[in-house]
């Protein structure tokens, strides 16, 4: 312990006195790089804490029609009946995926223009569907044919989304209980949208209205940035102790 001392007193002597051996000084100059590179990185390092979110995922619960109700199959989400078989998914963007399967034996017509997504406040909104022009929006559209044993993709969304009203929680919370509170209250009040997706069978005029409702709540931990004057204190505080260990090891 004491030979190691007297070491570093003798190398600290010697960089006093400018007397350095070539390889004394290649090992300065590297614990000045390493330094200054721990350093940057410290200073521009974001120090993160961990707050909370309540998630949640809309999910087709029922599926009714102008002639009959039938519920949905829970595991896989797919409606199905004598003529199709649906399959939809709603997303955070506002957004209907739909996978359409006619396993009647004639032509099914999608009536597009007929088509309406209802939000959680009940207000009805025209849609457009994947492949329309956003300039025409507004204008009509033609009804899309699926032939017999065959099926097609597509998705749906609301010509004016911006005004569409669906649940999303853009709160963080700093405890868990806090969080746990909120879910709660969440939890007591419905948030349903529902989807009217008329198709035309035989000549005849079938209405299907899907209802989404949130289901999956839960909790989830997210990395957010301290830019507290704890966190900014920390990150000083952390430079301070790389840089007393660079110069007591000179």
């Amino acid at each position: 312990m004491l030979r190691t001392r007297l070491l570093v007193l003798s190398l600290k002597y010697n960089y006093l006195c400018g007397n350095y051996s070539q390889k004394h000084k290649y090992i300065i100059l590297m614990r000045k790089r390493i330094f200054f590179v721990l350093l940057v990185s410290v200073l521009f390092a974001s120090c993160t804490t961990t707050k909370y979110a309540i998630q949640g995922n809309y999910e087709l619960q029922t599926t009714s029609t102008n002639l009959k109700e039938v519920k949905i199959i829970r595991n896989d989400q797919i409606y199905t009946d004598e003529f199709v078989t649906i399959q939809p998914k709603l997303d955070s963007d506002k957004i209907v995926s739909l996978i359409i399967t006619n396993h009647h034996n004639s032509t099914i017509r999608i009536l597009w223009d007929e088509a309406a997504f209802v939000d959680g406040r009940g207000s009805s909104h025209r849609i457009m569907h994947a492949g329309t022009k956003y300039g025409d929006k507004e204008k009509e559209q033609i009804p899309y044919v699926i032939p017999s044993n065959a099926y097609m993709s597509t998705a749906i969304t609301p010509i004016d989304a911006n005004n569409v009203y669906l649940w999303a929680n853009n709160g963080l919370y700093t405890e868990v209980q806090q969080a746990q509170k909120a879910l709660e209250r969440y939890k007591e009040i419905p948030h349903i949208v529902r989807l009217l997706f008329p198709l035309e069978i035989d000549g005849q005029k079938v209405e299907y209205m899907m209802n989404f409702e949130i289901e999956n709540w839960g909790i989830t931990g997210v990395k957010v940035e301290d830019t507290t004057e704890g966190g900014s204190l920390v990150l000083i505080l952390s430079a301070v102790a790389i840089l007393g260990t660079i110069l007591t090891g000179m």
